[in-house]
C-alpha cells in the first residue's frame, strides 16, 4: 500500500502497478519503461494461436512471464482489479490482429466456483472480460456459465488428470449462447483442461462455436 501512497496523495504524480515509479501521465497505470517491457512479452501474432478442440482457436496475448505474469499475480492475488486493464489491451489487439474480430457474439468469462469466488471476493477473468468488451464493444454475458462442482487446485495435475477432474465441472445457460459464437475469457491458458470443459458445456448448451482469448498463456 505504501507504494501507492504517493498517487493518493497527488493523483497527478500517478504511481506505476509494477514498479512504483512516476507514470509521466496521470490516468496511466504503467511508466514508460514497464509498458515497454510489458510490450515485449506479446506473443507474435504468427504464434498466437494454438488449439484444443472443441474450441475453434486459443488466443493469447502474451508470455507468461516478466510483467505479464506480474500483473495477473497483481490481478489474482493482490487484489489489485486495475492490473486487469493492460493485459485486456493486449489481449483487444491479439484478438484484432487474429483476424476473429468479427467473429464472436460475445464474451464469456471463465467462471469460479461459488466457495472460490467466496475466498477471493472476485474473479479474475471475470474483470479481465469486463475490460476486454470495454475495448472491443462485445457484449459480455458474465452469468451464461457457472462452475457447478469445486476441484481442488490444478496446478500439480497433469492435462489428463486435470481433464478427468473437471468433466463435468460447468453448466451453460443455453437462453444466453444457443446459436452465439462465444469468446471464452481466461487470464492464463496453461494445458487448456479448464477451457476445453467450458467449451464442452458452452457448445452442449448450444453455441454455435466457442474461442478462447487468454491475457497470457505458460
Amino acid at each position: 500500500m505504501s507504494r501507492f501512497l504517493p498517487a493518493l496523495l497527488f493523483p497527478q504524480e500517478a504511481s506505476c502497478h509494477l514498479c512504483g515509479r512516476s507514470t509521466a501521465r496521470a490516468g496511466a497505470l504503467l511508466c514508460p519503461a514497464c509498458a515497454a517491457a510489458l510490450r515485449s512479452r506479446r506473443i507474435p501474432a504468427r504464434d498466437a494461436f494454438t488449439l484444443h478442440e472443441p474450441l475453434v482457436a486459443c488466443i493469447s496475448a502474451y508470455f507468461h512471464d516478466s510483467e505479464a505474469r506480474a500483473l495477473c499475480h497483481l490481478l489474482k492475488f493482490r487484489w489489485d482489479a486495475a492490473a486487469a486493464l493492460p493485459l485486456a489491451d493486449g489481449m483487444a489487439e491479439a484478438l484484432a490482429l487474429s483476424g476473429l474480430a468479427d467473429g464472436p457474439d460475445g464474451a464469456v468469462p471463465v467462471p469460479l466456483h461459488p466457495l472460490r469466488l467466496r475466498e477471493r471476493g472476485y474473479n479474475q477473468a471475470g474483470l479481465l472480460a469486463r475490460a476486454l468488451c470495454g475495448r472491443t464493444g462485445l457484449p459480455l454475458w458474465e452469468d451464461a456459465l457457472a462452475r457447478t462442482r469445486y476441484s481442488a487446485s490444478q496446478l500439480t495435475r497433469i492435462r489428463e488428470e486435470r481433464l478427468t477432474a473437471l468433466s463435468g465441472a460447468f453448466e451453460a445457460d443455453g437462453a444466453q449462447v444457443a446459436g452465439k459464437r462465444v469468446l471464452l475469457v481466461d487470464d492464463v491458458l496453461t494445458t487448456g483442461a479448464t477451457a476445453v470443459s467450458c467449451a464442452k458445456a458452452l457448445l452442449n448448451a448450444g453455441a454455435a462455436s466457442v474461442c478462447l482469448l487468454t491475457a497470457c498463456r505458460a
